[in-house]
């Protein structure tokens, strides 16, 4: 899906506007990783495609601990030498407003606001790179400034493409969805042996607990956050006490430091969610809570609850609201034919 990496003997060039020049010396700011990169081919050979061609934003869509940072930040690097402008980290997780936006991405992007319009300054230094790659980090919260910002720069900056990461869909005309899926249990598995070893554990899990990792990857949804905070657990527990105290996974999955708040717990991180919901939207999850396995759009209107002005279209626009912000899955509505 990419390149051989650049050895002593070889090194991959990339055609840029006046020469031929090595991958390695093109500009980028990026993130190191700090443990390894496990799974998820499939997903960037998806991201890979939908950046192909003409597409130039593509938000990666999911709920929280899922790794859409990590996916966006193995992207850039893997496939740095499609980018000879560049490729540029933005965390916008401290953002709560637009002059956030525009403080975090004028860091991630390592210039010097001056007077004027700070969109406008934004949009023409990324314009003066051609073609790189901007990754615009924990959008969510800010989506609604999307238009203001983002939309700006993909409008002044024609040879840019951006990856956004959020758990709700931005709404910009060309914007590409691609929605992450939890992992499946084969990567699961290997995610929880190699944090189990980082952690602290033996290097061959014991013969009988096969059976018992897989069963938690599973109960943990594929989740990879969930998975690593249950190997931080391996250095005291086994795979089956793991799987026998699961019932209080929130307050057995926290780590103990350097995580961002937001994902130090599970329940932060679903907190983090939660928070980002109207009234009405945290009325009707909890309503919808009550269904195991999923649910048909009838079942939905005989337990949710019904505004005074509210005819069907209100409740089929309030699940489509809790689909586009990740706290519904397609899968789980059971469209029933008339």
């Amino acid at each position: 899906l990419h390149p051989p990496p650049d050895s002593a003997k070889a090194y991959r060039v990339v055609a840029t506007a006046d020469a031929w020049v090595p991958a390695r010396a093109i500009p980028h700011q990026l993130p190191s990783e700090r443990d390894a990169f496990v799974g998820r081919v499939a997903t960037l050979a998806l991201l890979a495609q939908c950046l192909e061609g003409s597409n130039r934003l593509v938000t990666l869509l999911g709920m929280g601990g899922l790794g859409k940072t990590r996916i966006a930040v193995r992207y850039a690097q893997r496939w740095l030498g499609n980018f000879p402008g560049g490729a540029w980290f933005c965390d916008l997780a401290a953002a709560r407003g637009l002059d956030g936006i525009v403080y975090a991405v004028a860091q991630g992007l390592d210039i010097a606001l001056g007077k004027g319009d700070p969109v406008r300054q934004i949009a023409a230094a990324i314009a003066s790179r051609g073609p790189c790659l901007v990754i615009v980090d924990n959008l969510e919260q800010v989506a609604s400034y999307a238009s203001e910002s983002l939309g700006v720069w993909l409008a002044v900056a024609s040879e840019a493409k951006f990856i956004a990461t959020s758990r709700e869909v931005l709404g910009l005309p060309g914007e590409q969805i691609l929605r992450v899926e939890p992992m499946d249990t084969g990567e699961g598995i290997e995610l929880f042996r190699r944090r189990a070893v980082a952690a602290g554990q033996s290097a061959t899990p014991e013969a009988d607990s096969d059976g018992a990792v897989s069963k938690l990857v599973r109960l943990l949804d594929g989740l990879p956050l969930a998975i690593e905070l249950a190997a931080a657990r391996m250095s005291i527990m086994s795979p089956d006490a793991l799987l026998r105290r699961m019932h209080e996974r929130f307050d057995l999955l926290t780590s103990r430091q350097g995580r961002d708040p937001r994902q130090a717990t599970l329940r932060a991180t679903l907190d983090w969610s939660w928070d980002l919901l109207a009234p009405r939207e945290q009325r009707a999850l909890a309503q919808l809570a009550v269904f195991e396995g999923g649910f048909t759009l009838e079942a939905a209107e005989a337990v949710l609850e019904r505004p005074a002005d509210g005819p069907t279209l209100a409740i089929v626009e309030l699940l489509h609201s809790l689909l586009d912000k990740s706290l519904l899955k397609l899968s789980l509505i059971h469209i029933s034919e008339p």
